[in-house]
């Protein structure tokens, strides 16, 4: 592609150097100036040259910027509705590991675990997740936040727990575990 560049240049310069002496000639101008008016039009060749392989370049750039925020920007969204599919399959709430089938005594200091398998999980990625524990009066008293680890399998255990004592207020209770801001899982139980 240059070496034809190069050719039709040396076309266009013997034409124009025979043009040249023609129109000096015309005007009757000394034939030195012939030389001068050949190199300032190279020179304008070349830089023309030079700006249309700069705005090829910045043309260039500018696609591959927009392809590369297009992608991000596909991702993203497709990751989000991933997330926006994961759903609770199961949920139980365990007291030292067995279900809890009536009031908790705070005096025993309990250890409430509430035990979940989320579904529809995007494999290869990894959720943020909390649990709210809420008193009586529906108060956020406690909070567990924590990121799972890549995800595997579309079926997905996880768990929080909070461990309850005497100072803790009788009364119902309850725990909701969230993916960002969205409820997955609200669980009931009552301390006394």
């Amino acid at each position: 592609m240059e070496e034809a560049a190069r050719i039709q240049d040396r076309e266009v310069s013997s034409l124009d150097h025979e043009q040249a002496r023609d129109v000096l000639e015309e005007l009757e101008l000394p034939s030195a100036l012939l030389e001068e008016a050949r190199a300032a039009i190279q020179v304008r060749r070349i830089e023309q040259r030079e700006r249309a392989n700069r705005v090829k370049l910045a043309l260039l750039l500018g696609v591959i910027l927009a392809a590369g925020v297009a992608i991000f920007g596909v991702r993203g969204l497709l990751a989000s509705r991933a997330r926006a599919n994961v759903s609770n399959i199961h949920a139980v709430l365990l007291v030292e590991g067995n279900p809890i089938s009536g009031p908790l005594s705070r005096s025993a200091r309990p250890e409430v675990s509430l035990e979940t398998v989320l579904a529809h999980t995007p494999e290869g990625d990894s959720l943020d997740l909390t649990c709210d524990w809420r008193g009586p009066g529906g108060d956020l008293r406690y909070q567990n936040h924590w990121q799972t680890k890549g995800i595997d399998k579309q079926a997905w255990p996880t768990h929080c727990r909070h461990r309850f004592g005497a100072a803790d207020p009788s009364g119902a209770w309850s725990v909701e575990m969230k993916l960002n801001d969205r409820t997955l899982v609200t669980e009931r139980f009552s301390l006394e």
